[in-house]
């Protein structure tokens, strides 16, 4: 969500409305970095899953865990650094 670390929420009410905003979408669009596993981001992953959201995983190739993740996503873009992430996304929206 916008503005994540610089405002503070109940957790709840982080949930409630990061699930908001999954029910408005068509998409999930999850970006994965590193091997640390995020409680809340995988919340919402399968929360969009139930939902019957597409899933677009981008995972750097160095990254060894999320096994089950790379199962459900509908599409996978690996990439090596952030700079080749966003010429693989400049790719795919022109």
């Amino acid at each position: 969500m916008n503005k994540w670390g610089e405002i503070s929420m109940p957790i709840k009410e982080t949930f409630e409305s990061a699930f908001s905003e999954i029910k408005k979408s068509d998409a999930v669009f999850v970006v994965i970095d590193n091997n640390d596993k995020g409680v809340g981001m995988l919340l919402e992953i399968g929360f969009a899953k139930a939902m019957g959201k597409k899933i677009y995983l981008a995972i750097r190739n160095n990254v060894e865990r999320f096994f089950a993740l790379r199962a459900i996503a509908d599409d996978i873009i690996e990439f090596d650094d952030i700079d080749d992430l966003e010429g693989l996304i400049s790719k795919l929206i022109i």
